[in-house]
């Protein structure tokens, strides 16, 4: 809290006054302090007795909204890549077009039972020569929560893979009688597609991410609620149906984050991303699309079409976005 030096009042009132600093348009909470306190200059208080309380003004600003309602809420963990004590739901920010409304949704205040990890830090030999794998290694409880019950990654999927968190966001959201995940890699969506849908039918074009997924679901229990087809997604996906497809398709590594956009249809040259949503949509209008953080919401809502309407939201971990997912058809809230 920043000093503020004020002329001697008399004696504060008893109940709490709201006061407005037109200059800086924001407010300040002010509550008595004991008597034997009134004096006091110690940083943060008033000459008067009062303490003085930054409080966040909720205006017409909705840029600022959001830049202030990511600081409420966020998961913590530590090195390990383990919860801390202090962890809370993750937070989603809700973004709506047609017309554009910002929401804060405030997580949910019931905390998980605490899960105990092993916090052995040294990285398999198997692992070491991989690139920055230290940075993933500490973080392999976020990605899956029974890691250490023999969940199986290949190089690729250390970075690619869905944070479990998010996956279980999704999922509900998500929630249908059959669902397709078009790109599947070694299952982080389509586990947690099948603890909340009643079938799932899970594509990768990879053989080998194909028979991970399969053993990773065998470790989380829901292998027999999963179809797994190894194939190209645009020669697979057009003679399905389903409720609901999800796509998350390669986005051409880690380096993506360099970029100040990241175009949806170059697809960090991997693939067309409008193309992949123009096969989705054959199937149904209930897509929901796993993007990079860095991506344009304008390219997101012009998949929509004319009149038609989406929803993005910013997943965060750990007060900091990480991905986007945008909803279409049924899926779009209200």
């Amino acid at each position: 809290m920043e000093k503020q030096e004020t002329d001697e009042d008399s004696d504060p009132p008893e109940e709490v006054k709201i006061v407005k600093n037109k200059r800086t348009l924001e407010h300040y909470e002010f509550q008595p302090l004991p008597t034997n306190l009134k004096n006091s200059k110690t940083a943060g208080k008033l000459k008067d007795g009062r303490k003085k309380f930054k409080k966040c003004s909720i205006g017409s600003n909705q840029t600022n909204l959001v830049k202030k309602s990511r600081k409420s809420s966020h998961l913590k963990f530590d090195e390990f890549g383990n919860p801390s004590k202090s962890g809370i739901e993750d937070k989603v920010e809700r973004i709506v077009t047609e017309p554009t409304i910002i929401v804060n949704v405030r997580p949910n205040k019931k905390r998980d039972k605490r899960v105990h990890h092993l916090t052995n830090i040294q990285i398999p030999p198997e692992l070491s020569s991989l690139p920055h794998i230290s940075k993933y290694w500490a973080q392999r409880y976020r990605l899956f929560s029974k890691y250490d019950e023999g969940i199986q990654l290949d190089e690729e999927s250390w970075y690619s893979v869905t944070p479990e968190k998010i996956g279980k966001h999704i999922a509900e959201k998500c929630k249908c009688g059959l669902v397709v995940d078009g790109f599947c890699g070694v299952g982080g969506n389509t586990i947690q597609f099948a603890l909340t849908c009643e079938r799932v039918i899970a594509v990768d074009i990879d053989s080998d991410k194909i028979a991970m997924a399969k053993h990773n679901a065998r470790v989380y229990g829901v292998e027999d609620k999963i179809e797994f087809i190894v194939g190209d997604f645009f020669k697979i996906v057009p003679n399905l149906k389903a409720d609901v497809v999800f796509l998350s398709p390669p986005w051409g590594g880690p380096k993506y984050l360099d970029q100040k956009y990241f175009d949806l249809k170059l697809m960090g040259g991997m693939m067309d991303g409008f193309s992949v949503f123009s096969v989705a949509k054959q199937v149904t209008d209930n897509i929901a699309y796993f993007v990079p953080r860095n991506t344009k919401v304008e390219q997101l809502a012009r998949l929509a079409g004319q009149g038609g309407r989406v929803e993005v939201e910013q997943n965060l971990l750990n007060r900091k976005t990480k991905t986007l997912t945008a909803y279409y058809g049924d899926l779009v809230s209200g």
